[in-house]
């Protein structure tokens, strides 16, 4: 299309007539007009008092100043959405622009657009650029709308399309009435889905109803709108043809642009002095980041604005990608080392470290030893050595060394960590000894909570296996990488545990209660001392004559945190020594109970996400009162059932319970194998225990004391029958 050019006397003298006579598209019309030559200010001025208009700013602030022939030929240069967008200013644009007169500069912007058709025949210029850049809903008016039905002339979101359209068998009856009187099949545009626009349908029937008894007039009607739905389709065809033209441009010119970004952040980091960094990162990598993945020019400002992401992006991938190469040339060697901790482990006499502590040199892993300088010499060695199991020999002489130099490490560095939590310490006190020093997992997701010195050693929390993100590309961290991906226990360290300092403030009261100082007793008088106590709490709260469990000091420890007793400290009552002596030789013939797993259930609370913790049922109900004030009966909804599977051994312990007997005697049993279970399991020990009876070796009163009291014998011939696997079992 030719480009016109207006003359300047013509539209001047036109312009007045325009805008009184001609109605403006998708505006109101200005009531006067008084032209004034050479400037375009006074194209249209009403004659009533207005509110003066926003002053501009910016370029097109002296666009106003501009003589009409050189506006003129501005217009008539601009692309379609240019116009557009000027016809938006303000009003004297506005009555200007859409104005029929203008119709000549809407034509020039259409040509001047690269690929764009013409305007459709159904369409007015303006409208045709609104449906083509404005990105708004013609349902809702929502915005970000981005599919254009070309066929329709219209947009809409996924929300207003299904209500602006109808299926075509809904419309079979006109389609038959139309094809009947005129001959034409389809009237109305059809998708290849069968679908029809509403609006394009109900202004058919409204014509086709107005003609009714106009023969002709129908048939012309019916033609017409037939040969308009196939110049539709072929443009329509055409506009999708030149958005996917115009996208493809689009992602190609955004992704020039994103190279050259990408050329100049480099550029910028060279000149920071990463151009070593940037020869181990490749270019893939550094691309898809977030300040370098956009579609605009790096400017110095915008620079200034990513830099510190992108010096920080670099050394962390640099580290990683370093680390990445170090832990190939590393881990054979730790794979190699493994083999040969198992033949240290064999080779080791307890006697050589502690002869009371058999568990010395168990309690260190391979990571442990592998961080130490004798084994790092052999792991870490260059690329091109070539390692041996016999090279790690050297090493085997020192293992005691090694032992003892670890061991003092972790002493001196958990006494840190206590006497950090409590100053008020004795100095000439170590901490790790005391009965209250006592340390939890620092991963909050973790069980182990209330361990003491040395067993602490022994804690390595398969949590902490997720805490290895991108650190350092050190020896250290190669080993903790190589480590996690073998599944295997990192190097002890004690920022891995903590000190909960409300839990130490219970276990002094509780040392107090067993007669010690908190600030000096050891752990190991109070094993040695074998108290064993109730809970004077939870006796209170039971009616009489109930089981009270019993307590050595460790396992009061855990009922102290139990959730009824977290808060405040338990009231301990100590048991006279020939009750405790009962109490420690029935624990005794627990302990030798053979391995057996076996389940106990336990509820967990689902009235709140954060409730992860057990409970009996009981302690279920506690709970739910005063954790969630439910005063009503629990129901099904409320709690889960779980199992707990544990091996007969020193957990038994924590279910010793005493009577106190009417006869005098006390009953020494366990909550989870008592006697009536082996009463009714071992028929065989029943009847012995009757025919003792009989022989006169017990009286009456004395046989249930003695049963009471020395549970063991039965329990001893109950665990080695099959009747207790298939009780335990159900």
């Amino acid at each position: 299309m030719t480009s016109f050019s207006p003359s300047p006397s013509e539209v001047m003298l036109t312009m007045a007539d325009d805008q009184s006579n001609d109605k403006c598209v998708g505006s109101s019309s200005v009531a006067s007009a008084t032209l004034v030559t050479g400037n375009v200010s006074t194209l249209a001025v009403n004659s009533r008092p207005r509110k003066a208009a926003r002053k501009w700013r910016g370029p097109l602030e002296r666009l106003m100043e501009l003589p009409l022939e050189v506006l003129y030929l501005v217009i008539e240069s601009l692309e379609l959405r240019d116009v557009l967008n000027l016809a938006r200013i303000d009003k004297a644009f506005r009555n200007m622009l859409m104005s029929r007169r203008a119709r000549p500069f809407w034509q020039a912007a259409i040509a001047n657009t690269p690929g764009l058709p013409s305007c459709p025949p159904n369409m007015e210029e303006p409208q045709y650029a609104h449906l083509l850049f404005d990105n708004m809903c013609h349902g809702c008016g929502r915005g970000n709308t981005s599919k254009i039905l070309f066929h329709w002339g219209v947009r809409y979101c996924k929300e207003c399309l299904p209500l602006r359209i109808i299926d075509q068998r809904e419309l079979a009856h006109l389609f038959k009435e139309v094809l009947q009187e005129t001959g034409v099949a389809k009237p109305l545009y059809v998708t290849m889905g069968g679908q029809v626009h509403i609006k394009e349908m109900e202004e058919f029937r409204q014509k086709w109803e107005a003609l009714e008894g106009d023969g002709p007039g129908r048939k012309k009607l019916a033609e017409d709108n037939a040969k308009q739905v196939v110049l539709r389709r072929t443009h329509a065809s055409t506009c999708n043809q030149w958005k996917a033209n115009l996208g493809y441009a689009r992602r190609a010119e955004n992704k020039s642009i994103r190279a050259a970004r990408l050329a100049a952040i480099k550029e910028r980091l060279r000149e920071e002095g990463y151009t070593k960094e940037l020869q181990v990162i490749g270019d893939a990598i550094l691309a898809k980041q977030s300040f370098v993945n956009k579609p605009t020019p790096l400017t110095d400002r915008s620079w200034h604005a990513i830099r510190t992401d992108a010096i920080r992006f670099l050394e962390q991938e640099h580290t990683v990608k370093i680390r990445r190469v170090r832990e190939g040339v590393v881990r054979p060697n730790i794979v190699m080392f493994l083999k040969v901790y198992d033949e240290w482990l064999q080779a080791w006499d307890p006697n050589w470290y502690d002869p009371g502590d058999l568990k010395a040199i168990h309690r260190m892993r391979p990571a442990d030893f592998l961080v130490m300088d004798e084994v790092r010499l052999v792991v870490d060695a260059p690329a091109g050595c070539i390692v041996f199991p016999g090279n790690f020999e050297y090493a085997r002489p020192k293992l005691l060394d090694m032992v003892v130099r670890w061991y003092a490490q972790q002493r001196e560095a958990l006494n840190t960590v206590f006497r950090d939590a409590y100053p008020a310490l004795p100095q000439d006190t170590e901490p790790i000894g005391l009965a209250i020093c006592s340390y939890d997992c620092s991963s909050p997701r973790c069980g182990g909570k209330f361990i003491h010195y040395p067993d602490i050693l022994d804690h390595r929390c398969s949590m902490l296996r997720s805490t290895v993100t991108i650190k350092g590309s050190g020896y250290v961290n190669v080993i903790e990488e190589s480590m996690a991906r073998l599944s295997r226990p990192l190097p002890w360290q004690a920022q891995h545990v903590r000190v909960n300092e409300r839990m130490v403030d219970h276990i002094c009261e509780l040392v107090r209660a067993c007669g010690y100082d908190p600030l000096y007793a050891s752990w190991q008088e109070l094993d040695a001392q074998g108290q064993r106590m109730t809970c004077a709490t939870c006796a209170a709260a039971t009616d009489q004559g109930t089981d009270l469990e019993v307590f050595d000091w460790r396992r009061a420890i855990h009922h102290q945190a139990e959730f009824m007793h977290r808060d405040r400290p338990c009231k301990w009552t100590m048991l006279p020594e020939e009750v405790a002596a009962k109490v420690r030789a029935f624990e005794a013939r627990l302990r030798e109970v053979p391995s057996r797993p076996w389940r106990q259930l336990f509820y967990r609370c689902k009235m709140k996400k954060s409730c992860w913790d057990v409970y009996d049922y009981d302690d279920l109900q506690a709970h739910a009162r005063d954790a969630h004030g439910m005063r009503e009966e629990l129901q099904n909804e409320h709690y889960e059932l779980c199992w707990h599977w544990h091996k007969t051994g020193n957990d038994l312990l924590h279910g010793t319970c005493v009577r106190f007997t009417r006869a005098g005697g006390v009953k020494v049993s366990s909550r989870y194998i008592t006697v009536d279970d082996v009463q009714e399991g071992e028929e065989e020990t029943a009847e012995v225990q009757e025919g003792e009876a009989k022989a006169g070796k017990l009286d009456e009163e004395t046989c249930e004391e003695d049963m009471e009291l020395d549970a063991s014998a039965i329990f001893d011939q109950w665990i080695s029958s099959d009747a207790f696997g298939e009780c335990r079992g159900s």
